[in-house]
């Protein structure tokens, strides 16, 4: 799990007496499934002592039960020394939750905070306007976007310069992870603005297109019972709406032409000027950018598939008209005229 699963690796090798960057290629499969089980492991105590935590407000407690921040946090792998970036933080609760579970050695960058009072809470949160830009470059393990993609779409915000010009800033093999709630499959982005839903295959198409590897789903948030066409706020609804929770990757390599765009969007901005990813910037298309990255995340998979480099878990992508929910206990469904 990014930095851990590092140092977890040295650990098992240097017991064995290797040492050096080569040897950690040479690692048996045993020892790396090793190490990123306790990976897991260490990530899912964290995050449970960060749920168990006195000091949380009663209101996020409540939340617990519906929101299942130990399966959701340590399945993105947040842990203790880690430094994140949560884009869309709104009301703060996993704001805490992250806070507690990086401890003092964490940084949990927040963006759009609607709870000031969070960050004052804690020394180890900072509030920031672009995260992008004002992030030490390769410095953060985790970025989390939870309910907030179709924040950034019904916004008009662009995605391409939201989660682009994060890539400097994330560590190789660093985690993407996305959390919303999910609209009618075909739909798009139609929905963002009044049932505040989004099409989980526009995020899927747009984070890859940015160069993000899939490696995983989780289906712990999955609802059957939603037919997607409430508000996410209905009462009918409200908490358990289906959702899907999805992570990716940022691959090795992967650093041009995607920033070098990003950093010419925000020049051509800043000079008043229209331009970006659509194809009117002066150095490449998105189809140029797109085939470039494709061809790398491609070899990334090649190394994993031949087992030459240590990945969380094996990449268990599936097309998302293909996923099989399961959601556990099932919920039943809404009747109509509720």
């Amino acid at each position: 799990m990014g930095g851990l699963l590092a140092v977890l690796l040295c650990v098992l090798l240097s017991a064995c007496g290797g040492s050096g960057a080569d040897d950690a290629q040479q690692a048996s499969p045993e020892a790396i499934a090793r190490a990123a089980q306790v990976a897991v492991e260490d990530s899912r105590r964290a995050v449970a002592a960060a749920v168990a935590a006195p000091a949380r407000p009663a209101a996020d407690r409540a939340q617990d039960a519906l929101q299942k921040p130990v399966e959701v946090l340590s399945f993105f792998g947040i842990g203790p020394g880690m430094k994140v970036v949560q884009l869309f933080a709104d009301d703060g609760y996993y704001t805490e939750l992250l806070a507690h579970a990086v401890g003092p050695q964490g940084v949990v960058y927040v963006t759009r905070l609607a709870d000031a009072t969070r960050a004052a809470r804690f020394g180890n949160v900072k509030v920031v306007q672009d995260a992008a830009r004002e992030v030490p470059a390769a410095s953060i393990d985790r970025v989390v976007v939870i309910s907030g993609y179709h924040q950034a779409v019904n916004m008009d915000i662009d995605r391409s310069l939201l989660l682009g010009g994060l890539i400097a800033a994330l560590k190789v093999e660093g985690v993407l992870g996305i959390v919303d709630h999910s609209a009618q499959p075909g739909s798009r982005g139609r929905d963002v603005g009044i049932l505040h839903r989004i099409d989980q295959a526009l995020v899927v198409e747009e984070v890859r297109g940015l160069g993000f590897l899939p490696v995983g789903q989780l289906d712990a948030l999955r609802n059957l019972g939603d037919d997607r066409t409430r508000m996410d706020m209905d009462d009918a609804i409200v908490g358990r709406t289906d959702r899907f929770v999805l992570k990716f990757t940022r691959p090795a390599g992967l650093q041009a032409p995607v920033v070098e765009l990003v950093e010419e969007k925000h020049e051509l901005i800043e000079a008043g000027m229209p331009g970006g990813i659509d194809g009117t910037s002066n150095s490449a298309t998105v189809q140029e950018v797109v085939q470039d990255v494709r061809g790398r995340i491609d070899a990334y998979g090649d190394a994993v598939t031949a087992g030459q480099r240590p990945v969380e878990e094996p990449p268990a992508y599936v097309e998302p008209e293909d996923v099989e929910r399961v959601e556990e206990p099932p919920v039943a469904a809404v009747p109509d005229g509720a």
